[in-house]
């Protein structure tokens, strides 16, 4: 077993052995501690070769700023001869596969911004290491799911009738995404700056509802007896099983429903049969406006309101100002907005995500006049 993990470790192994890895760790939580200390003794017995290719002691001396920066907590202090290790951790996993190897659950005054966390029904909350494979544990220690790189994927599984329903609550910071598959087999992915929170498994009755604030494209498995419903900001979205994107941030003036495939309807309050709602179809976008609590039904571009989950940035007839914000999301950047005049202005372009903003700004410099300049700690738009 141990040169399968081996290779599953260094990202050699095929999805037969993946599979078989997986199946084994998840078993049992002797086989998952046997991989945790089996990982451990990799990751100090490659330190070497790590260390050639970087400077190990200018990244722990970032990370140790870093840390003191984004979080209020105390930097651990450690022998010199084992610091190296901790950079070899730190250079492998990242700043936040560190926390998650020092102290997983924490309190919400020592979470850095910048970190995914799943927070459980019992209010503990866990950060998130990007590019892991793991178990997910309930509260009871069980397994109930796994990690693949940056997706929680959920076992499949109903809560029975009368017993209790536990919620967890997903977070992506703005600057990165995440994805999550709920133990119905629906798929939810998620864009910067969003939450989710939504039961580690749905009833055997009832309707199937989960919560969203921010931005996330849902893929939703077919279930005629239980039909999906998303909240956000006010507004339900109640599906069977369909294909669409809805951008709920909180700080936007409207919630945007965008269908890729099916059929939605929209409704306001809690009982979908006695509310007034709007059926969409495929192609369209419903913007919902929070303060008049008005619909209103447009023929659209879908691709361009889905380009994100392809890792594109695409802007179709935007004011600047709403082009900004969403640069802000993407990058985790403060942008100070320009005036009226400017921010009003209709700008069509499109980019790939991991350009640098100073790229975007370049370009938006050099066809449209649109001027910059950058500070320590946000850009103005002239």
């Amino acid at each position: 077993m141990d040169d399968l993990i081996l290779r599953y470790i260094e990202e050699k192994a095929n999805s037969s052995e993946i599979r078989i890895v997986e199946d084994w760790i998840t078993a049992s939580a002797e086989n998952q501690k046997y991989y945790n200390d089996f990982k451990a003794r990799y990751l100090a017995g490659t330190f070497d070769l790590t260390s050639s290719s970087v400077d190990v002691e200018t990244e722990l001396s970032a990370f140790k700023v870093s840390v003191e920066k984004r979080s209020k907590r105390n930097i651990i202090s450690l022998p010199g001869h084992l610091q190296k290790y901790a950079a070899a951790i730190i250079l492998l996993l990242g700043i936040s596969g560190w926390f998650f190897l020092t102290d997983r659950s924490t309190s919400p005054n020592d979470i850095p911004a910048d970190v995914i966390t799943l927070q459980k029904e019992n209010g503990i909350i866990e950060i998130i290491p990007e590019n892991r494979r793991e178990v997910i544990r309930g509260q009871d220690g069980s397994v109930i799911g796994k990690q693949n790189r940056n997706t929680l994927i959920y076992n499949n599984g109903k809560t029975g009738r009368g017993d209790r329903i536990n919620y967890n609550i997903l977070k992506v910071p703005y600057g990165k995404r995440f994805d999550i598959v709920l133990s119905d087999g629906s798929k939810v992915l998620l864009n910067s700056g969003t939450s989710i929170r939504y039961p580690v498994r749905f009833s055997e009755v009832g309707n199937r509802e989960v919560t969203v604030q921010g931005e996330a494209f849902f893929e939703i498995t077919k279930d005629s007896s239980h039909p999906f419903v998303v909240k956000a900001n006010g507004l339900n979205v109640r599906v069977l099983g369909t294909k669409f994107n809805v951008s709920a941030y909180e700080e936007d003036p409207a919630v945007q429903t965008v269908l890729v495939e099916g059929a939605v309807g929209l409704y306001e309050g809690t009982d979908y049969r006695h509310s007034e709602k709007t059926i969409l179809t495929p192609g369209h976008k419903a913007t919902w406006d929070k303060k008049d609590q008005n619909i209103n039904i447009e023929e659209t571009d879908v691709s361009v309101y889905t380009s994100w989950i392809r890792g594109q940035m695409v802007f179709k007839h935007m004011k600047l100002k709403h082009i900004l914000k969403k640069l802000e999301r993407q990058y985790n950047v403060e942008i100070v907005q320009p005036g009226d005049s400017i921010g009003n202005m209709l700008f069509t372009a499109s980019f790939d995500n991991k350009e640098p903003i100073t790229q975007v700004l370049e370009t938006f410099k050099e066809h449209y006049g649109i001027d910059y300049r950058m500070t320590d700690d946000k850009i103005i738009i002239n």
